[in-house]
C-alpha cells in the first residue's frame, strides 16, 4: 500500500514473483484527508494514518471505522497521524505518532501483523 497524502487516497500494489510491483489500475480508496501512515493487523485490515485520528479498511478498501485520537485536552487532534504500529506483549497495543504527541490504545481486537508473521520479539533483562 502507498498512500498519496496530497490525493487523499490509497494505492495498492501486487508483489509479482519477481519482487517486482504492479500497481492497480484504480487507488484502492479515496477521498481520505492527508493519508500519512498505515500499518496492517493479522486479518489484514489496514490502518491509516489521516487528519483525525486513524481510519480503519478492510483489504478491499471499505471503511470499517475510524479511530478519533483526543489530545490530553481532550480535543481531536488536527496535525493529523504521522505513523502507526502495533506492539505491547501481545501485539494488541497501537501506537500512533502525531506532530506534536505520542498516543497508545491497548486492547485491540487483532493484533499487529508484523508482530504475528516473522517477528520474534526479545524480552529485556
Amino acid at each position: 500500500y502507498v498512500n498519496g497524502y496530497g490525493e487523499g487516497t490509497i494505492y495498492r500494489f501486487d508483489v509479482m514473483p519477481d519482487g517486482t510491483l504492479k500497481k492497480q489500475s484504480e487507488p484502492l480508496i479515496s477521498g481520505l484527508s492527508n493519508p500519512d501512515s498505515s500499518c496492517l493487523d493479522a486479518a489484514g485490515n489496514l490502518y491509516v494514518g489521516v487528519t483525525s485520528g486513524v481510519q480503519v479498511l478492510k483489504p478491499d478498501g471499505t471503511k470499517i471505522k475510524l479511530i478519533s485520537i483526543q489530545s490530553a485536552t481532550g480535543a481531536c487532534t488536527r496535525a493529523g497521524i504521522t505513523n502507526c504500529t502495533f506492539g505491547g506483549d501481545d501485539g494488541k497495543t497501537l501506537f500512533m505518532t502525531s506532530w506534536t504527541a505520542i498516543y497508545k490504545l491497548e486492547n485491540m481486537p487483532i493484533p499487529g501483523l508484523d508482530w504475528i508473521v516473522g517477528q520474534k520479539r526479545a524480552k529485556c533483562m
